[in-house]
């Protein structure tokens, strides 16, 4: 037996609701500061004399890697080296210099890695009696 209901309309689907957005992209990995220091900055004493830089790099985005080099005023340059970033942080890298006579220079933190950028010139100076 059928039933027949007279008069009686479906209503139309409700419209589906509109999809997720995607989450944000995470932020590019980039560096934003690389500053450098030289301790002592003078050194009026004995030699030798070891004078230490500490280099403190900044970072912004999800992560990634740091490819950078030390590079001095008497025309050498140090290994490249790397350090490792998982998100938005700063991390200090170091590296000396030891110096058995009179001099006044600087060093310098030169990124290559993921993008150029150098830091200040650290200038020092090394006064043996």
């Amino acid at each position: 037996m059928a039933l027949i209901v007279a008069g009686c309309a479906s209503a139309p689907p409700a419209p589906a609701p509109p999809a997720a957005a995607p989450p944000p992209a995470a932020a590019p990995f980039r560096i934003v500061e690389a500053a450098l220091r030289a301790d002592p900055p003078v050194h009026p004493g004995p030699c030798p004399a070891t004078i230490r830089f500490t280099a403190r790099i900044s970072a912004l985005g999800a992560g990634g890697t740091v490819a950078y080099r030390f590079v001095r005023s008497d025309g050498a340059s140090g290994p490249v080296q790397t350090v490792v970033f998982q998100g938005p942080a700063s991390k200090d890298v170091t590296t000396t210099w030891q110096l058995a006579s009179n001099f006044e220079g600087w060093q310098q933190l030169v990124i290559l890695q993921p993008h150029e950028m150098k830091s200040n010139r650290a200038g020092f100076s090394v006064s043996c009696p």
